[in-house]
C-alpha cells in the first residue's frame, strides 16, 4: 500500500512540475526548481524521481493506463451491446477526469519537443 504522505509529495512535485513546463517550457525548468515550487528538497525530489525526464515518464505512463483502462471499459460496454452514444454516457465519470484532472498534464507534455 502506498504511504499517503509519499503520494501527496508526488502530487505536489507533478503539479509543480506541469505549471512550470507550461509557463517556462521544458527546457528550462529544472530539478531545483520543481523542488522550490513544491517546497520540498532536491533530496527529496530524488527520492521519487532520477530526474525530470523519468518524472515526465511517469506522467506519461499514467496518462496511458488511464487512457488503456477508460478504453477498456468503452470496448466493454460496446461488447455488451450498448451503443456508442449510451457507452459514451455511461463513461462520463472518465471524461470529467480528463477535463478535470489530465488536461493540463497533457498539455504540458505536448509542449516538450
Amino acid at each position: 500500500m502506498t504511504d499517503f504522505r509519499m503520494k501527496k509529495t508526488d502530487d505536489v512535485i507533478i503539479k509543480s512540475f506541469v505549471d512550470l513546463v507550461i509557463e517556462n517550457g521544458f527546457d528550462n525548468v529544472t530539478v531545483k526548481d520543481i523542488a522550490l515550487k513544491s517546497m520540498i528538497s532536491r533530496k527529496t525530489f530524488y527520492l521519487h524521481y532520477e530526474d525530470k525526464f523519468a518524472l515526465t515518464d511517469a506522467i506519461l505512463q499514467d496518462i496511458l493506463t488511464w487512457l488503456d483502462e477508460t478504453l477498456k471499459k468503452k470496448r466493454l460496454l460496446i461488447n455488451q451491446g450498448i451503443g456508442l452514444s449510451n457507452a459514451v454516457g455511461q463513461l462520463e465519470p472518465e471524461l470529467r477526469q480528463l477535463l478535470m484532472c489530465w488536461s493540463r498534464p497533457i498539455n504540458a507534455i505536448m509542449t516538450i519537443p
